[in-house]
């Protein structure tokens, strides 16, 4: 019985060792006070002991000694022991890593042995660790790839801009020296036009060859102007020279300046123009904002043929929505997009346009933070809308706009003392010919200190300025000189190719009005007109008074 017993337990005994021989994992046995009762080879072959130093009542303390001696723990690694930890507070099962002086990583899992004692066993995680530390790295190489990227773009991007500021600051800043010659372009044909009207040889004959050349130069002139106003407008708004005044207004004012302007346009063309009244206030800014609607109301007139334009609104919560709709040409979907892109004509229209309008629509809804959107159908007519928020309060009154072709004075009109400044011989020239034509008399001055010397001689009712002149000064320097040093008061207007929002804003603080070139004679004429009504209806007083 005994024999049989004895090999029961052998039997019992090879069949654990052989289970435990089989199991991947290092497994060591221990009983409470730490000495080894069991183990597999895999146990030896992790720790890389010799496997004469493992035996059964091997303390552990002896075994962590000897992986002392040799290395094997890094400081860090010494209090994640189990021996080195309080175990009447520790929770197991207790798992911790270390990584070995080979590489290698093991997991290391300590339990409790329901009969007494503990078992520990030791996986071999290196190859996990490898993957994890190559995704690791792999998404740290994606990620510094991407920001590299984004990195790359955003000095592109910032390149791109640069280099499209630049061109549009080079387009203002040169705007100057471009428009000079159109000015004086201008001036000397609106005086010769004035001229060969006035004289008694061609009276008889008003058409005739002189006066129509002279026309076909001032028709073709007009178009350059044009032409070069709307690419300066459009680089003014590229290079952030124009800021948003925003204000509440009564949309009412606009719409009626706006019927003003476009009815006879509409009835040359044979087109019917129908303006819908509104009574809401809006927040915006109302020159901004006119110039968008102008824009579109033009392009409707010029691309509808026959029948109606409508200008009107639509509350939309708190938003007005102001459309424009036609009975064109109309507009394909696919086209629909990039008509807003410089240099666009779909259709020829009546007129042969340059293409920008729209352009500029799309550039100034973008400052304003106004959407504009479209609607059409290529055969059935447009429908351009811009969303505008509705104001909080009631609306200020607008300034009325003046008619683009003033009525022209008429032989009473009364003369006036002008002086004129400008660092460009040829603009003096051209306005002394136009002003004279006019029956004003003239002073011209090239720098400040003959203007100041000018207007101490003779005192100005009007003084005309360029604003850029030589020596580093501008117009309204020298404007406030000529207030502190001269004897009254008079009017002044800026004449400048500047179209900066700094530059309206220092000559309206002066109270001065802004004339940008290329001059229109029809609207320097306007100002100068209502300088002379004023002059006049003072001297009435002063003579009803006396």
């Amino acid at each position: 019985m005994l024999d049989e017993a004895s090999e029961a337990l052998r039997f019992n005994r090879r069949l654990l060792q052989s289970a435990l021989e089989s199991v991947p994992q290092g497994i060591c046995a221990f009983d409470a006070d730490f000495n080894i009762t069991a183990w597999n080879g895999r146990f030896i072959e992790l720790l890389d002991l010799p496997r004469d130093l493992v035996h059964v009542g091997l303390p552990l303390a002896e075994l962590i000694a000897f992986n002392v001696d040799r290395g094997e723990y890094a400081a860090a690694e010494l209090g994640a022991l189990l021996v080195n930890r309080d175990l009447t507070t520790q929770s197991f099962p207790y798992t911790y890593e270390r990584t070995r002086p080979d590489g290698t990583v093991l997991e290391i899992v300590y339990d409790r042995i329901a009969e007494g004692g503990y078992v520990s066993t030791y996986t071999d995680v290196t190859e996990r660790h490898r993957a994890a530390d190559a995704l690791r790295r792999a998404n740290e190489d994606l990620e510094q790839r991407v920001t590299e990227r984004t990195e790359a773009l955003e000095r592109a991007r910032a390149e791109a801009e640069q280099a499209n500021l630049g061109k549009t600051r080079f387009l203002a800043a040169a705007s100057h020296d471009l428009l000079q010659p159109l000015n004086a372009a201008r001036l000397f044909l609106s005086a010769l036009d004035e001229s060969l009207r006035a004289s008694p040889a061609d009276a008889a004959k008003p058409g005739g060859k002189d006066q129509m050349l002279v026309g076909s130069a001032i028709t073709a002139l007009r178009s350059t102007e044009r032409m070069l106003d709307t690419l300066l407008d459009i680089s003014s708004y590229d290079s952030r020279a124009v800021q948003a005044e925003l204000g509440d207004f009564a949309i009412a004012e606009l719409l009626a300046q706006l019927t003003i302007e476009f009815s006879a346009l509409a009835r040359e063309r044979g087109l019917s123009l129908r303006v819908i009244g509104c009574s809401l206030a809006v927040r915006s800014d109302p020159h901004l904002l006119r110039r968008i609607l102008q824009n579109l109301l033009s392009n409707a007139v010029r691309y509808t043929p026959r029948g109606e334009i409508l200008l009107g609104c639509r509350r939309r919560g708190a938003d007005l929505r102001i459309e424009v709709w036609d009975t064109g040409v109309g507009i394909a979907a696919e086209d629909q997009a990039r008509i807003f892109e410089e240099f666009q004509r779909l259709t020829p229209g009546r007129d042969k346009g340059l293409g920008l309008g729209l352009a500029i629509v799309d550039r100034i809804s973008r400052l304003l933070g106004h959407a504009v959107d479209v609607r059409s159908r290529h055969g059935h007519g447009s429908c351009f809308a811009v969303t505008v928020p509705l104001a909080s309060g009631g609306g200020a009154a607008l300034r009325p706009e003046p008619a683009s072709e003033p009525a022209l004075p008429g032989a009473g009109e009364l003369s006036l003392t002008v002086l004129c400044l400008d660092n460009d011989a040829m603009i003096l020239q051209g306005l002394t010919a136009l002003l004279a034509g006019w029956g004003h008399r003239v002073v011209v001055a090239e720098d400040p200190p003959a203007a100041l010397a000018a207007a101490s001689a003779c005192r100005p009712d009007v003084v005309l300025l360029d604003y850029h002149l030589d020596g580093g000064r501008n117009g309204l320097d020298v404007l406030d000189d000529l207030r502190q040093s001269s004897r009254g008061r008079f009017r002044a207007l800026v004449i400048t190719g500047d179209r900066s929002e700094e530059v309206r804003r220092s000559a309206k603080a002066r109270g001065c009005d802004v004339l940008l070139k290329p001059v229109k004679p029809a609207a320097l004429r306007r100002f100068l007109g209502g300088e002379a009504l004023s002059r006049q209806l003072a001297a009435n007083q002063g003579s009803d008074q006396a």
